[in-house]
């Protein structure tokens, strides 16, 4: 029988000795320095490094890549505190290899406390045993990170000292963390498993879509993520509101780089 180690270390990476979902993100940034799990995809087109000053890795992200690295069954002989030490493994090299490629990563994790308490209604919730197990060794593992000095600490806003002045790259699959795009100059998405980087305009990809509609002129805001719903924290409202609230933007012509302010003045 193969040992809980065992099933860590061989868990699927590609490009970087971390798990694959993370490695295939990094790819947007560095040249693989292992094996990638497909030799035949096309990889995406590398960051203009020269953008940004900043590049944040939300840690739940890189846990969930993790958890979703090794199959379920075999997840589940493995200890908390060895998903939670692979983990730290993981920061490690990131931040380590990072500083060798003139990056300085900043790692954070995010309570979402504000959201949290602002939409009880609205959240997804752990509902099958197997989301149930995933979400208490996520509970485990990012409440010892939370104790951890380097760790930025966030419960509303993403957000650094000067951030105004700041122009980030963010890896994360939390949508919410995108509304932060006001403190900064300028903030770009670094999706893990595909290594593709959205700019604002394209974070409408991050709502759960209305069937058979272009939700490609949709502006990302709070209102509508947490009407539309996405595949993370918010569920979707009832589809005839969904609609209703669609085809409403539609005819008001909205566009993606609209803001909150002139959004305000259409509802």
């Amino acid at each position: 029988m193969i040992s809980a180690k065992e099933i860590m270390d061989t868990r699927a990476m590609s490009g970087f000795p971390v798990s694959v979902g993370t490695g295939l993100g990094l790819e947007a940034l560095f040249d693989p320095i292992d094996k990638v799990i497909d030799e035949t995809r096309t990889v995406p087109p590398k960051a203009n490094r020269s953008l940004y000053t900043d590049y944040l890795f939300n840690i739940s992200t890189l846990l969930r890549n993790l958890l979703g690295s090794v199959q379920y069954k075999d997840l589940q002989q493995v200890s908390k505190q060895l998903i939670y030490d692979t983990l730290l493994s993981e920061i490690d090299f990131i931040s380590n290899f990072c500083l060798t490629q003139g990056i300085n990563a900043k790692f954070y994790v995010h309570t979402y406390d504000y959201p949290r308490k602002t939409y009880p209604d609205k959240l997804r919730l752990a509902s099958s045993d197997q989301q149930k197990y995933l979400h208490e060794v996520s509970e485990y593992c990012l409440g010892k990170i939370r104790k951890q000095d380097d760790v930025l600490h966030f419960v509303k806003d993403v957000h650094l000292r000067g951030s105004p002045e700041l122009s980030a790259l963010i890896l994360t699959h939390v949508a919410w963390d995108l509304l932060s795009y006001g403190r900064f100059r300028r903030l770009d998405l670094l999706e893990s498993h595909t290594g593709v980087i959205k700019t604002r305009k394209e974070w409408n990809t991050k709502y759960f879509k209305v069937p058979d509609k272009d939700m490609s002129s949709l502006p990302f805001m709070e209102y509508l993520l947490t009407t539309f719903g996405d595949h993370v924290m918010f569920k979707p409202a009832p589809l005839k509101d969904r609609v209703e609230l669609y085809d409403s933007l539609i005819k008001k012509k909205v566009h993606p780089l609209m803001t909150e302010t002139t959004f305000s003045f259409l509802r």
